[in-house]
């Protein structure tokens, strides 16, 4: 019975696995210039999006919305050369401008 208790409690303590990127597919990766223009980057995500992974060459500001408008003051900050994991989904699409430098970003759609 000990041997019990102590699965449940080593099982309570393991984190979810369903937001975890590594755990993740990845569906479709591309990638965009941006400058000092906030516009949508991607055509709205796929039915089978259900998180976006994405990096950025500069650091940046991004939104993510049906309808996304991204400013440096209520976009999302995001370092350079950082990777980020994030929930969205069918409809939505993707904005980015720069914080100081135009760049790159990589979006890759991914599902579980």
């Amino acid at each position: 019975m000990k041997w019990l208790l102590a699965l449940a409690l080593a099982l309570a303590s393991v984190p979810t696995l369903a937001a975890d990127p590594y755990f993740l597919r990845p569906l479709t990766t591309q990638a965009f210039p941006y400058d000092g223009t906030s516009r949508p980057i991607t055509s709205a995500f796929g039915p089978n999006t259900t998180y976006v992974r994405f990096t950025c060459s500069t650091s940046c500001f991004v939104a993510l919305d049906p309808n996304p408008f991204a400013s440096t003051t209520t976009g999302m900050y995001i370092p350079a050369d950082t990777v980020q994991t994030i929930s969205g989904g069918r409809g939505e699409k993707l904005a980015v401008i720069r914080s100081t430098n135009s760049g790159t970003i990589y979006v890759t759609e991914m599902t579980r």
